[in-house]
């Protein structure tokens, strides 16, 4: 009687103990951050611990076991504090830093980035932006060029990968200069292309060799540089 009674204790204390162990899991589950808490849901997983990972799941809020895409997936939701999280992008889910605005992606730009229509003329459209972060969407790596909210305008704001002027039929005044150095991005060489519009344009507009800077050279009779779809991004 003696000896059942000491295994009954025994396997009481060693649950009692396992169970303390499944709380602390679960405590430390709650100060994760979103990816740390996907890898660690992840391996719960691998290691057959299915009632513990249910456990985490129903205390911290969040399942999952793929890496974040998107602002919101990384935790960035509207009311977070705006900053640089890592984001998994492309098709080889590459860590890249984003900076995460209001539930929005964009890029920090680390050279100058700028679309200048020059006031020839006295034309309407004149104007300069200049770019210290770019929208991306995350999806499908193309530039939301209308996002000026890390950027600043003289006078028209001017789109991204944009510019022109009204020099004359056959001449160029304004352009654009684009450079992704050190952002860990590269302009996407064969979707990414430029056309010339307006009032008899002229454009010369390209992506260098290497990916990393696109420079157009446009104006004629109030004519400008536009891109063809939009501006894609490669990783």
């Amino acid at each position: 009687m003696e000896c059942i009674k000491s295994k009954t204790a025994s396997r009481i204390h060693t649950f009692l103990r396992e169970l303390k162990n499944v709380v602390n899991v679960i405590k430390a589950a709650l100060f994760l951050t979103h990816s740390s808490r996907c890898s660690f849901h992840c391996n719960l997983m691998k290691m057959n611990l299915i009632f513990v990972t249910l456990l985490v799941f129903a205390t911290s809020g969040a399942w999952c076991c793929s890496l974040p895409k998107t602002c919101i997936e990384a935790g960035a939701h509207e009311a977070a504090t705006p900053g640089t999280y890592t984001l998994y992008l492309g098709p080889n889910d590459t860590p890249v830093d984003i900076y995460c605005d209001k539930c929005k992606e964009y890029v920090t730009l680390l050279a100058s980035n700028y679309g200048d229509n020059r006031c020839d003329k006295n034309w309407p459209q004149c104007g300069r932006t200049d770019w210290q972060k770019i929208r991306l969407d995350p999806r499908n790596l193309n530039v939301i060029g209308n996002d000026y909210t890390f950027a600043t305008s003289d006078k028209v704001a001017v789109p991204y990968g944009q510019g022109g002027g009204c020099p004359g039929s056959s001449a160029t005044s304004g352009g654009f200069r684009l450079d992704l150095t050190g952002t860990g991005f590269t302009f996407d060489t064969k979707n990414t292309k430029w056309e010339a519009a307006g009032y008899f344009p002229k454009s010369v507009a390209s992506v260098a060799g290497d990916g990393l800077t696109a420079e157009g050279q446009c104006g004629g009779d109030c004519g400008y540089c536009q891109p063809i779809g939009n501006i894609t991004l490669s990783i």
